[in-house]
């Protein structure tokens, strides 16, 4: 009992550490984004030997976790990052204790809690690069017409950054704006290409300007024949996606009847439904149906999705 109120104990002490670094990145997001909208750079950071700050990155991999930050668009360490989802897990363990929960199912509510900030970030990852890939064609055609009228490429960049909403006009204008303040051009595409490490029309796009800069060539066709091949990626995911809705529809609705089979069932006659939580047996009978369902559900989306 003692060792359960220290985890208990533990669990609160991250989830109010959690809720405090929360706040705070609050504060400096809106402290970053007034200093932006009267043009004052924000404060440089200290440098790492001067500021020691709690860092996992010499005892973990947190490489994949930041480029998923870096993706969508959030300004927080993956240390902090990581303390979010460890309150969110610990948001899920005190209802389970104070309703007196088994320990094994608290252990999977606990971990699912944890793991729901990493989803939300992947959403907000997946619309990001899907808004860049709706903006790109058009971004492209505006740099391809500058540099037909004889801009110049940075000028070309400033154009897109000033004209196009977030996130490509907020992303091309940060590239211009290193440019500005003496970062090779190269390693301002590379930037460019980290942030969306995912998105390949980024790389092909950022590399025919760096392959331009060292090596010359006609810059407008390349980036006319990009601009083409991305309308008709677009085009064709289109039509896959109409062609496989059938088969995603189904998957969702096959998986769905066992849900309101069992719903229907609890209203019907609850005494017959409720053997499966009261009884040892039924609670394995329907650990297995969930398990078994959920497989279900992820090989079919598996077949049903084809990546472009």
């Amino acid at each position: 009992m003692l060792l359960y109120e220290i985890i208990v104990m533990f669990l609160l002490f991250i989830f109010f550490m959690s809720l405090f670094i929360i706040y705070n990145e609050w504060k400096e997001y809106k402290k970053r984004k007034l200093l932006k909208r009267i043009n004052i750079p924000p404060a440089r950071q200290p440098s790492a030997d001067k500021e020691k700050k709690f860092n996992l990155k010499g005892r973990f991999k947190l490489d994949e976790l930041q480029s998923l930050i870096i993706s969508a668009g959030l300004d927080i360490s993956p240390e902090t990052f990581l303390l979010i989802c460890l309150g969110c897990g610990s948001l899920f363990f005190i209802p389970c204790m104070l309703l007196g929960i088994n320990i094994f199912v608290s252990f999977f509510l606990v971990l699912f809690g944890s793991f729901i900030p990493v989803f939300y970030l992947r959403i907000l990852r997946n619309r990001r690069e899907q808004a860049v890939l709706d903006q790109l064609p058009e971004a492209i055609d505006m740099i391809v017409r500058a540099l037909k009228a004889g801009q110049s490429v940075d000028n070309a960049l400033r154009n897109v950054g000033n004209n196009f909403s977030p996130p490509l006009g907020q992303e091309i204008r940060l590239v211009y704006e290193e440019i500005a303040m003496g970062i090779p051009f190269d390693n301002a595409m590379r930037n460019l290409e980290q942030r969306f490490i995912r998105l390949a029309d980024i790389k092909m796009l950022c590399t025919a300007f760096i392959i331009q800069r060292e090596a010359g060539g006609n810059l407008t066709d390349i980036l006319e024949n990009l601009s083409n091949t991305i309308r008709q990626r677009v085009e064709l995911k289109m039509e896959v996606n109409a062609l496989t809705a059938e088969g995603k529809t189904s998957a969702i609705v096959i998986a769905s009847i066992p849900l309101f089979f069992a719903l229907i069932t609890g209203i019907v006659n609850p005494g017959y439904i409720t053997l499966l939580w009261s009884t040892p047996l039924g609670k394995k009978f329907l650990i297995t149906a969930i398990i078994l369902d959920g497989l279900g559900l992820y090989i079919m989306r598996k077949l049903t999705r084809i990546e472009m």
